[in-house]
């Protein structure tokens, strides 16, 4: 038996019922007990059209491969492809601009350099202000222990 949608007149309650396919008339809400009438409710079928599906698997794989060759001749990955419809004109356009494509891609890579680099560097000189840091307190604690030392023997008449 089919599962039809309901819809109560008077509090405005939607419900499921199991009805045969003939049984016509409304139903009473579960909530209120009000009149409640059949609503129009999506089919609960679909339509394997395999034809269209093997097009579409065809072009998600052909889309694929085309971005795996991106990858391993220019190393670009997560790509945009600016209102082409298939990663085979993607892919002619890269080609077509080999060129400009491998001069951007060296430009953001030194770029990339230089950033760790002037970053490690900043990581260096934090470091060295850190140990310098410590060494004067090094200094200072042991000057402090020997002024104290001297202190003591100076006291008890010692030299």
């Amino acid at each position: 038996m089919p599962n039809y949608d309901f819809l109560c007149e008077k509090c405005g309650a939607e419900f499921e019922a199991f009805r045969h396919i003939n049984e016509d008339g409304d139903l009473v809400c579960p909530k209120c007990g009000g009149k409640a009438r059949k609503i129009p409710s999506l089919v609960g079928f679909t339509i394997h059209n395999t034809n269209a599906n093997n097009r579409i698997s065809d072009a998600k794989k052909e889309d694929a491969e085309y971005e795996r060759k991106m990858k391993e001749k220019f190393g670009i990955v997560g790509i945009d492809r600016l209102r082409k419809s298939t990663m085979k004109e993607v892919w002619n356009d890269a080609i077509a601009q080999e060129g400009l494509i491998k001069e951007q891609f060296a430009f953001q890579q030194e770029d990339k350099a230089k950033k760790t680099a002037a970053k490690m560097n900043e990581w260096k000189r934090e470091a060295l202000k850190r140990t310098a840091s410590r060494g004067r307190e090094m200094k200072e604690r042991k000057a402090k222990e020997a002024f104290e030392k001297r202190k003591i023997s100076l006291s008890s008449g010692k030299k």
